[in-house]
């Protein structure tokens, strides 16, 4: 038998013989230790002013032993706490049957009622808190004990008080029946009389009031009290044995007064020994009286359950150590042997997914030491089926025992002829993206290029193009010849860019000549030439957006610029003036020297009209209403067209009140001859009325 449980407890050393390891925490364990933790907290919450919130505290500090030799390796301490831990379990269970007893009866009697609101209320709770000193009893409660008990013991009535300490009674006075009431001589005296319903049992007193009457106490187990002492002494020893409470008794039989306290007894003593012994339990306490903020409640106790709870999931998985799946995510494939079907002149693209998820159980400290690079899945194309497919392989160097599985078992692959074709090269360029130099022009030493690959691929080419950048700009500037070397990009006929390892260019790289200016910002001066000279004549001002730019020419050109003359002509319609206003937006490339670039070449001048207050008028005419003068009498004058209009603007009001007969147009038939004459209608000026020029055809033709 002694050599079974030797070889029991050296197999338990063998067993806890462990590496170092601190598991990694995911979202799931996380959620388990918070649960964990929830739980220690709901216990202690339950257990706090019970008896068994003084053991708890003793398994507390055995645990804080236990993890201390864990962590140091004391083997030996480890087991025989670890063989312990079941019946120490069992022994505190028997111990505190009652308190878990009640605990789990409060959660099946609590109403669950949780709304928003409430969550909302608990949340927003702010502190209000304070700390009292007070006594553990008055001193008007000390002179009512010592008078009850001075009367008692001179009537011979039997008494059995305590008075809680620091180690809370709920349990026994949840054992009688509560009072809650003010201590007094004549309340006491009333309880213990004889034939009374509250006599028999204790009296607990509990912060300077009478909680309870009738409690039921333990009695003490010590064979060195007084035989000739009766139940309710040794009830009243026994309760100071187990608790810090002060207890008087009252002898029924002989009246003498006695007072325990920590297991002693002091008997047959008067009432200044008794006033002695309770000015002792009387020390001063510290109440602190707050209603804190849900999350800060009870702080101490949260943390201490969060810490112990990260502490047995730690000792409990490292013990444990479960075995686990753990899913790598998006593992590349990578393909080996590709030769065993490109030296047959084939290709070939994979048409299923590119990356796999490979799924790898083992026991939980291998798992967290597994890195995702140390999965690899491996397709061998030496391997194909007569159905082109692949089986995938995954390999895990570093764990080659362990169980892996593949979201995919195969790999498909399309195998396809290679073909070549050959295309134009084109050259695109950004710029604008380059502040000091400016790309004029670009020349290819070839402009075209055969790329080779998979058909399928192939014949969705829709372009191949080199992109200069303004990094290669700064470089072809620095560089004596301006060349550069730039791989061409392919682009599929949506312009999506198709992958440079599907396909072989004739050319990995094509030279490009760039013919690179420098640049210089310089101010702008604008003339604006307007046809119309009646809206030119009212213009009150022009603005220009653009007051200098950015140009770019071969140095020798843009050193002869310090500002940039531009004339712009601009014609004007009545129409398109709004509100005394007019703006039109002019591509300013446009009306640049040819020898100068614009270096921002989509560069837009809004040219801005102010006009002074005008006043416009729109009148029509019939040919009826022209007066010929200075004519021939043996002619004819026919005017065409038979009905014009006219626009009337300038500054004075009376153009708005302006009519034909006010106007008389006129045409001057002195220069007219024979046939069609076209010529100007002509008015009569009246004020400042400014006219428009009215072309109409004459024609004139002998009477008769």
């Amino acid at each position: 038998m002694g050599n079974t449980a030797s070889f029991s407890i050296l197999e338990a050393i063998n067993s806890i013989q462990r590496t170092v390891h601190i598991p990694k925490i995911g979202l799931g364990d996380i959620v388990e230790i918070l649960i964990l933790a929830f739980l220690f907290y709901f216990i202690v919450k339950n257990l706090q002013g019970t008896r068994a919130w003084v053991l708890l505290k003793g398994v507390v500090v055995l645990f804080a032993v236990y993890l201390v030799a864990y962590v140091l390796g004391f083997d030996v301490i480890v087991v025989i706490f670890q063989n312990l831990v079941l019946f120490f379990g069992i022994a505190v269970i028997v111990i505190i049957q009652p308190d878990i007893r009640k605990m789990i009866e409060s959660i099946g009697k609590r109403e669950i009622n949780i709304t928003f609101k409430t969550i909302l209320d608990a949340l927003l709770k702010r502190n209000d808190k304070h700390t009292e000193v007070v006594k553990r009893v008055s001193d008007k409660t000390i002179q009512e004990l010592i008078k009850g008990c001075a009367l008692m013991g001179k009537a011979k009535t039997g008494a059995l008080i305590v008075i809680e300490g620091d180690i809370p009674l709920n349990d026994i006075i949840d054992s009688g029946i509560k009072i809650d009431a003010e201590v007094t001589s004549q309340l006491l005296i009333n309880i213990f009389e004889k034939n009374t319903p509250l006599h028999d049992g204790a009296v607990i007193i509990k912060n300077d009031r009478v909680a309870a009457a009738t409690c039921y106490l333990p009695l003490s187990n010590n064979n060195k009290i007084n035989k000739d002492l009766g139940t309710r002494h040794r009830a009243g020893i026994g309760i100071t044995e187990q608790t810090d409470a002060a207890v008087l008794i009252v002898s029924e039989e002989t009246g003498a007064i006695s007072f325990a306290r920590s297991g002693n007894l002091y008997h047959n003593i008067d009432r200044e020994k008794l006033a002695e012994l309770l000015k002792k339990v009387q020390a001063p306490k510290r109440v602190e009286r707050k209603q804190e903020h849900i999350v800060r409640r009870n702080l101490p106790h949260k943390i201490a359950c969060l810490i112990g709870a990260i502490l047995i999931w730690s000792i409990v998985i490292t013990g444990v150590n479960p075995i686990e799946s753990r899913v790598i995510s998006s593992v590349p494939i990578e393909i080996i042997n590709a030769e065993a079907i490109t030296d047959t002149g084939k290709t070939y693209s994979v048409t299923s997914s590119g990356t796999v998820n490979v799924t790898v159980k083992d026991r939980k400290d291998v798992l967290d030491m597994l890195e995702p690079s140390d999965v690899s899945v491996v397709a061998d194309l030496s391997k194909l089926s007569i159905t082109n497919s692949v089986e995938l392989e995954a390999r895990i160097p570093s764990l080659p025992d362990c169980e892996v599985s593949l979201s995919t078992q195969t790999m498909q692959v399309a195998i396809e002829d290679v073909v070549s074709t050959e295309l134009n090269i084109s050259v695109e360029s950004e710029n604008s993206n380059n502040p000091n130099y400016y790309l004029a022009d670009a020349e290819l030493n070839n402009s075209t290029i055969v790329v080779t690959g998979a058909k399928s691929i192939i014949d969705t080419i829709g372009s191949v193009t080199v992109e200069i950048d303004s990094a290669d700009i700064d470089e072809a500037a620095s560089n004596p010849n301006n060349e550069l070397s730039i791989r061409p990009k392919v682009y599929d006929k949506n312009g999506s860019q198709i992958d440079s390892s599907s396909v072989t260019l004739s050319q990995p790289e094509v030279i490009v000549h760039l013919t690179v200016y420098g640049t210089k910002t310089v101010p702008v001066v604008i003339d604006t030439e307007i046809s119309n000279f009646v809206l030119k004549s009212i213009i009150k001002n022009i603005n220009y957006n653009i007051s200098e730019i950015t140009i770019a020419a071969p140095d020798d050109v843009l050193n002869q610029y310090d500002s940039v003359n531009i004339t712009i002509p601009l014609d004007i319609a009545l129409s398109e003036v709004r509100g005394n206003q007019f703006i039109r937006a002019i591509d300013l490339a446009e009306y640049m020297p040819s020898e100068l670039n614009l270096v921002n070449a989509s560069e837009t001048l809004n040219i801005e009209l102010e006009f002074v207050d005008f006043y416009n008028n729109s009148l029509t005419f019939n040919e009826s209403s022209i007066e010929i003068r200075n004519g021939d009498s043996d002619k004819n004058y026919t005017i065409s067209p038979k009905e014009f209009n006219i626009s009337l603007i300038g500054v004075d009001q009376a153009i708005s009140s302006a009519t034909v007969a006010s106007i008389k147009p006129y045409i001057d038939a002195s220069s007219l001859v024979g046939g069609e004459n076209t010529v100007n209608v002509l008015f009569d000026t009246l004020g400042s009325y400014i006219f428009g020029d009215v072309s109409v055809i004459v024609t004139v033709t002998n009477k008769g």
